[in-house]
């Protein structure tokens, strides 16, 4: 990282250190080369949102997409046997089809959202 690390903040050395984890996990880049790259984006992460008061959550959004898209996938796939889907992810049937909507909702947006664009007005 930085010869003189004790004077980075800790959130930049975190977030350096957590990018550098995730770089050798992901791309089994060497240790150094990880530590060099997260210390670079933490650094551009921070300069980007210099003087900012930050809220940082814990990410439970993604956690909960992700377990939405994987029980949607296995409704699909065990032909919308929303109990059984039910007792596998611990919820109940009415979810099941709460977040199924969710997600067909997504995945409706995320590939016809453009025919709803207004066209530019120049």
């Amino acid at each position: 990282m930085s010869a003189n690390l004790a004077r980075v903040p800790i959130f930049m050395r975190e977030l350096a250190n957590d990018v550098a984890r995730v770089l050798i996990d992901e791309l089994q880049l060497d240790a150094s080369r990880a530590d060099e790259l997260g210390l670079r984006i933490a650094r551009a992460a921070c300069q980007r949102r210099a003087g900012e008061l930050i809220y940082v959550s814990k990410g439970a959004a993604l956690d909960i997409d992700d377990r939405d898209r994987e029980l949607y996938s296995l409704y699909y796939q065990y032909g919308k046997d929303a109990n059984r889907v039910a007792q596998w992810f611990d919820i109940s049937v009415k979810q099941v089809y709460e977040r199924v909507r969710i997600v067909e909702a997504a995945r409706q947006a995320e590939n016809q959202g453009a025919l709803f664009v207004p066209a530019d007005e120049d």
